[in-house]
This record gives C-alpha cells, structure tokens and sequence, in this order.
C-alpha cells in the first residue's frame, strides 16, 4: 500500500528536519513525503526548502497561509497514495510505524483507518510522559464516534493512517479553527466508516514546547471552545446518535474541557484563572475517575 505523509509547516523550522528525517528513513519503502509551506516568510521558506531539498522522497508543495486543515487538504489533493499519515512539524515518526499501521489495515480491509499510541517529549527530544492512549482508552469501531465527541483521543495528535478515499467522502468545514481542527476532522471520518486500534505499539513521538497548538489553546480557550461548538453545533452527529445521546457527550465534552483548562492554569499557579474554570464544571465528582477522566 502506497503511503503518502503530508507535514504541514508553517514558520517555525527548528524541529523540521528531525520530523522530515523520520518520515523518510525506516523499512517502509513504498511511500512519499508531502511537505505543505504554508505560506512561510521568505527566509523561513527558504530553510524548508533546503531542508526538503537532502531527502530524496521528499516533495515541497507551497500555498498561501490558510492554516494547518488548508494545509493538509492540499497536501491530500496532491497525494498519490492510497493512504494517508499526517505528520506535525515539530512530531517524530516511530520506526517501523508505518507496517505496524498498514499491516493492520491489511488484517481488516473494511477499517477505514488505524491507529497507534503516542508518546509525549520535551522540546529537546527526551520522553517526558505516560504512554497514549492507556490500554483502558483504546477503542474501536462504532465506540471510536462517542469517544471522539466527548473528548480528543491520542490518534488526533497524529498517530493514525487512513484511507485516502475515506478523506475524500468528508466534507468537513475545519479551515477556520486554529486549534482542534484535527478533532473536528477525525470526528467526521468516525461517521464515514471503521477506525481500529493497530495495537499497543508506540508509533509516533509527540513534541511539547511553548510554541506548539496545544500552548495556543492555553494562552487563548476560545480556540479550544470554537473547536468544540464546531463540532457539537453539527446536526449530523445527532442525526447518528441521537439528540439525547449527544447532549450527554457534549455536557462531559465541556466539562472535560474546563477541567483541562482549569489544571493547566493551577499548574502555571493562575489561581484566578483555573478557579474559573473549575467553576464552569457541571457535572459531580462522581463522574470523574481517579485519573481526571470523565467516565
């Protein structure tokens, strides 16, 4: 199966290369690398290309800034594979990550796509945290739909492959959100056919540093919360589900929101800040496990 991995960039360069250099290494040898600049300063493009330019596999595709979804659905456009893996800039695909994916796509022809675990680092590459998602998280088919409604699972942080004629079903409205894009995207794909676990495999290293999606969401929960009425704004996912089903998701969505919020301001000792959150938490303690997880 012909992958195509698609790595939107924009401006910042500093981990380009180590995540170009894990998309075009490894044993998986039938695939390309799509890197979209999206609408990058000149001397910040000019570092892209230079990058791009040392790897052989590695196609530069250019387009006016239209954000990290225009991105992507232009690398798609532009992809020739049958499957699709979509990379972050600052990420580190795994070896041997891509046959892990594929081979399960293979075990079950009528999944649209599979995912595996992602394991968290810092900005200078060393592991920092827990492995996602905990074997209690992983989920399949009809189940991966509500759990996507109620919160982002790990695969949104870039650990999934799919069929690109699933992609090209969508019609998902995504481009004007800056954070959670992804999630809006996976969410629908969820309504479209079977997404399935690969297994316990690590195969992607997810990068945290001050400059990255999920920072911005922090510094502004407006992005956060625009992600969230996009998608439970959508009748199609009550139209699945059914209208009682989903204001339950959306009441623990929120919540969950507001509590992630809430932690990341405690943690950052802005008190004001988390206290106003914690405050927009609706549902009882007894609705939460022991790790902070809605149940």
């Amino acid at each position: 199966m012909h992958v195509s991995i698609i790595i939107p960039v924009y401006e910042i360069t500093a981990f380009l290369e180590e995540a170009v250099q894990s998309a075009a290494s490894g044993d998986y040898a039938d695939k390309e690398v799509l890197v979209v600049d999206d609408g990058s300063s000149p001397e910040n493009a000019a570092v892209i290309a230079s990058i791009c330019q040392r790897y052989p596999l590695v196609k530069l595709l250019q387009q006016p800034h239209g954000g990290a979804a225009a991105a992507r659905n232009f690398g798609v456009a532009n992809a020739s594979g049958e499957l699709v893996f979509f990379l972050d800039a600052d990420d580190v695909l795994q070896p041997g990550a891509l046959g892990f994916l594929v081979g399960a796509l293979r075990e079950h022809p009528d999944a649209i796509a599979s995912y595996g675990r992602v394991q968290m680092m810092d900005a200078g590459g060393r592991l920092t945290g827990g492995i996602m998602p905990a074997d209690a998280r992983i989920v399949s088919g009809a189940r991966v739909l509500e759990f996507l409604l109620e919160r982002k699972l790990p695969f949104c942080n870039g650990s999934i492959i799919i069929r690109k004629a699933a992609l090209e079903k969508l019609d998902v409205e995504n481009t004007h959100l800056t954070v959670g894009e992804d999630w809006v995207l996976w969410c629908h794909l969820a309504l479209v056919g079977t997404i399935i676990p690969a297994g316990n495999r690590v195969v992607l290293h997810r990068r945290k540093h001050g400059k990255n999606v999920s920072a911005q969401g922090i510094e502004n929960p407006e992005l956060i919360l625009a992600a969230y009425e996009s998608i439970h704004a959508h009748p199609v996912f009550s139209q699945a589900l059914g209208e009682e089903k989903c204001r339950e998701l959306k009441e623990k969505c929120l919540c969950r929101i507001h509590t992630y919020l809430a932690s990341a301001y405690a943690a950052n000792g802005e008190a004001e800040k988390a206290a106003h959150h914690f405050r927009q938490v609706t549902l009882p303690l007894s609705a939460f496990d022991d790790s902070g997880e809605v149940a």
